[in-house]
């Protein structure tokens, strides 16, 4: 997912029954934060979470059940599944902070959040998943904008 896909996830996109997120919401910097619908068509999409992923959702989810305990009618629902200890959605570029400092935590070489989903999309067409189905998952437009991106992993076959 994109960070703006990340911020703008409501809970009730969120399936965890079926273990299954539905992108239709992004929060995306420009001179405010703007909340809306993803930019195409195709940016609109379901994924489905393997099962760590899902298991980290529930965790999260019960954190914040917690924290909302916690926060009492201080608490502020927005419906969003990332948000701060009072319930407030954060800026965009918190979630880039957050990463960075869960890496550095982890003790690997530092990344970018959005280099993750460049590093997903190569192990997935590296593992033979079909370019249309990458496309897909990453909400790319055109199967086209996703071959051009990743020409070097598709070329060494």
């Amino acid at each position: 997912m994109r960070r703006g896909e990340l911020c703008g996830l409501r809970w009730r996109d969120v399936d965890l029954l079926l273990g299954v997120v539905t992108i239709a919401r992004t929060r995306v910097v420009a001179d405010t934060v703007l909340e809306s619908v993803p930019k195409t068509r195709a940016g609109e999409r379901k994924l489905a979470l393997d099962d760590d992923t899902l298991a980290a959702i529930q965790a999260w989810r019960r954190n914040q059940a917690e924290e909302r305990l916690r926060m009492g009618s201080g608490w502020r629902d927005h419906g969003l599944v990332f948000v701060d200890e009072a319930g407030e959605p954060p800026h965009p570029e918190t979630i880039s902070r957050w990463w960075r400092e869960a890496v550095a935590r982890a003790g690997v070489p530092a990344i970018r959040l959005h280099d993750a989903r460049h590093t997903a999309a190569t192990v997935m067409l590296r593992a033979g998943v079909p370019v249309k189905v990458v496309s897909q998952r990453l909400g790319h437009a055109d199967v086209a904008v996703t071959m051009r991106v990743y020409q070097h992993v598709t070329a060494q076959g």
